[in-house]
């Protein structure tokens, strides 16, 4: 790879295609960043304002790879927003319809945080790390600005920074050895959604049993930039007995297990209950959060779109880039909004969003993209089982 650009492939017209994405200053680079180039990245993307690993490899043996063994995916734009001070518990709570009453210190929890109108803005994990200590684990958009702009009017106190983290996940059904050799048996009992805080020598983690892959994984938090390289290079020689390997965390496997991805599955145009995530909200709750007004209408009027999976005919479609027309004769009813070919499954595999008349599994819907039409069939959610549970 030259020194100053990253190339990628893309599957707009020619599947031959390239473009260059040039590094410059104006954007992060992780405490990985250097390593993943060391190590062979032939991939980057820009998320959360930060350069990102996006791939090592083939994208199919990566993902055999993830599924079979380990994969060190070095998650640099997974952003910490960190909110402390006296009122940190009450603030959080504004910003998520989720009950967060029972979220002790060292668990984590999904959420959702949700606008005036209902409609998703971020779907972080937020970690506690003390009574009034919280860190969100952020998708890709500008939480921290909103966080902030919340702040200066809920007239409560407190602190809301960018803090100095970097992620970087061990994901795979090997990954517990992995961890168990480099931190002790005690890793194996740790909790799906909790934390811990732990060390390799003097270098600080904050170590979570959580992980954007399907598969049974872990995430560390490492709280030094500078140690980057050695954190880097330390997981990969622990991981040599289990054949562990940079890579990515797979879209393919994401798909299969109806992993959201924000912006691509769901926006701030779409709600929870359309996005079958309800669990996540609590109207009876006696705090107040951004949104429930419009949410409690909405659930009381129902809604009029749906999250659905598709199995799609035909030979491998290349992944979208955009999201492409779902089409009931010659009305447009919804859109496929991420897709890929499941080795294991034999087909092209996608989530979407379509009227809810034509939700239901077994309903056909054609889907318009640019390599033709395609016939599609609603199928059940998820398409393979997420491993990570606990």
């Amino acid at each position: 790879m030259a020194q100053d650009i990253a190339r990628f492939t893309s599957s707009v017209g020619h599947p031959s295609n390239t473009a260059i994405m040039p590094f410059q200053p104006r954007i992060r680079k992780s405490a990985f960043f250097n390593a993943a180039r060391r190590h062979g990245c032939q991939h980057f993307t820009v998320y959360n304002r930060t350069y990102t690993s996006l791939g090592f490899d083939d994208p199919v043996a990566e993902y055999w790879h993830l599924i079979n063994h380990v994969a060190l995916w070095p998650a640099a734009g997974e952003r910490q927003v960190e909110i402390t001070g006296p009122d940190a518990a009450r603030f959080v709570q504004l910003l998520t319809p989720r009950n967060l009453d029972r979220c002790a210190v060292g668990q984590g929890k999904y959420v959702l945080i949700t606008s005036p109108d209902g409609g998703v803005l971020n779907d972080p994990v937020l970690l506690r790390l003390g009574q009034n200590h919280f860190w969100l684990s952020i998708a890709d958009s500008e939480i921290l600005l909103w966080a902030r702009g919340v702040a200066v009017f809920a007239g409560m106190n407190v602190m809301i920074r960018d803090p100095s983290v970097t992620v970087i996940q061990v994901q795979g059904p090997k990954s517990i050895e992995v961890m168990a050799d480099l931190f002790g048996p005690k890793i194996r009992d740790l909790r799906y959604y909790w934390i811990t805080d732990g060390g390799l020598g003097d270098i600080p983690l904050t170590i979570s049993r959580t992980g954007w892959s399907s598969e049974w994984g872990y995430e560390l938090f490492l709280r030094d930039f500078d140690r980057g390289d050695e954190l880097f290079d330390r997981l990969l020689e622990a991981g040599k007995p289990y054949d562990m390997r940079p890579g990515s965390t797979s879209q393919i496997r994401r798909v299969e297990g109806a992993l959201l991805s924000l912006g691509a599955d769901m926006t701030s145009d779409d709600n929870p209950y359309e996005l079958g995530l309800d669990r996540l909200i609590d109207l009876d709750q006696p705090a107040e959060f951004i949104g429930k007004a419009a949410l409690a209408r909405i659930k009381a009027k129902g809604v009029k779109r749906k999250l659905i999976g598709l199995r799609i005919e035909g030979d491998k479609v290349p992944p979208n880039i955009e999201h492409w027309p779902l089409m009931i004769g010659d009305r447009r009813v919804g859109r496929l909004s991420s897709l890929a070919f499941s080795p294991r499954l034999g087909c092209n595999i996608a989530l979407g969003m379509t009227a809810i008349e034509y939700a239901a599994t077994g309903t056909r819907h054609i889907v318009e993209s640019p390599y033709g039409e395609r016939e599609a069939t609603v199928a059940d959610l998820p398409f393979v089982p997420r491993r990570q549970t606990g």
